[in-house]
């Protein structure tokens, strides 16, 4: 009887830390995303000059999008996000780079474009994009909380409904 006893302790015991070895592991690579405090992170512009969300919110409901430059539906967007920000001019967007590579169609941006370095996904993740998914629009109101939330390609339809939210 004691030799079935241990050939089944070792026999369950091994598998059991194996499958929690691997769960913690995927926890951690997947689902944990580090924390950071979105407002203090430091962005740079393409001229190299720095601020934070929280300088550039000033109390001030602002418009945020995430993009990458090898994300065709980022690329696409930068023409929606030009006819908006010529309407709304009074309204604060920025959009904040998380890849390191500007492409050609950001050139024609006429929006501030910030780059947040090696923090942009955990921004993402802090205003409720966990999957790191691409393009991510976020509406904040004056106090930096998020009142709407657009994940993937954004319509100037769902710019302009979004933007009621937030005024």
């Amino acid at each position: 009887m004691t030799k079935i006893k241990n050939f089944l302790k070792y026999t369950l015991t091994k598998p059991l830390l194996l499958i929690t070895i691997i769960a913690i592991t995927l926890a951690s690579t997947y689902m944990l995303k580090p924390s950071v405090n979105p407002m203090t992170v430091v962005l740079t512009d393409k001229n190299n000059n720095k601020t934070t969300l929280k300088n550039y919110i000033n109390n001030k409901p602002i418009i945020i999008n995430f993009w990458a430059s090898w994300c065709e539906h980022c690329q696409n967007e930068v023409s929606i996000f030009n006819t908006f920000y010529s309407k709304h001019s009074d309204i604060k967007l920025i959009t904040i780079q998380v890849d390191d590579d500007y492409n050609q169609a950001f050139k024609k941006a006429k929006y501030p474009i910030f780059h947040a370095a090696k923090y942009g996904n955990a921004m993402m993740s802090s205003f409720g994009n966990s999957t790191g998914a691409l393009p991510y629009t976020i509406f904040l109101d004056e106090n930096g909380k998020v009142k709407e939330a657009i994940l993937g390609e954004a319509t100037l339809d769902d710019l302009e409904t979004s933007l009621v939210k937030i005024k």
